[in-house]
This record gives C-alpha cells, sequence and structure tokens, in this order.
C-alpha cells in the first residue's frame, strides 16, 4: 500500500513537471513576438507600421493572459478553492 502511494506521488510529481515546462513554453512562445513588436517601435515608425505592431501585442498578450488564466484556475483546483461539476 504504501510503495503504491509512494509511486502514484511521484507520477504526480512527474505529471507536474512536466505540465510546468509545456506550460513555461507556451508562455515564451508569445513573447518573442511581443519583444520584436517593442523593438520595432521607433520615433517615425508609419501609422500602418504601428497598427500591425499593436495588433500583435494585442494577440500575443492576449493569448498570454488566457494561459494565465487557465494556470490560475488549474491553482485553483489543485487547492479545492473550485469544485469541477
Amino acid at each position: 500500500e504504501f510503495k503504491r502511494a509512494q509511486r502514484a506521488l511521484e507520477e504526480a510529481d512527474r505529471q507536474k513537471n512536466k505540465f510546468l515546462a509545456t506550460l513555461a513554453h507556451e508562455l515564451r512562445n508569445p513573447l518573442a513576438p511581443v519583444r520584436y513588436a517593442a523593438a520595432l517601435l521607433q520615433p517615425g515608425l508609419s501609422d500602418e507600421a504601428l497598427a500591425r505592431v499593436r495588433a500583435l501585442v494585442e494577440r500575443q498578450t492576449g493569448h498570454m493572459a488566457r494561459l494565465l488564466d487557465d494556470l490560475l484556475d488549474l491553482s485553483r483546483i489543485t487547492r479545492d478553492a473550485v469544485v469541477l461539476q
């Protein structure tokens, strides 16, 4: 019984680590275009280019916000702050 519980805890820990690694990767992906867009923001940028940069930043930060919301939801679930039905 103890060995089975220990294996279950080890598997849960492995899954958690895998999830965190995946999440870090998924959060990093939209960050690169935002950094690129920030580098483009120079004086004299055309209105058209500025609109493209703004759209890129909005799209990528929206993606990051959804990922962070999912992470917060997961945190609430694991702390039993939310009950799934």
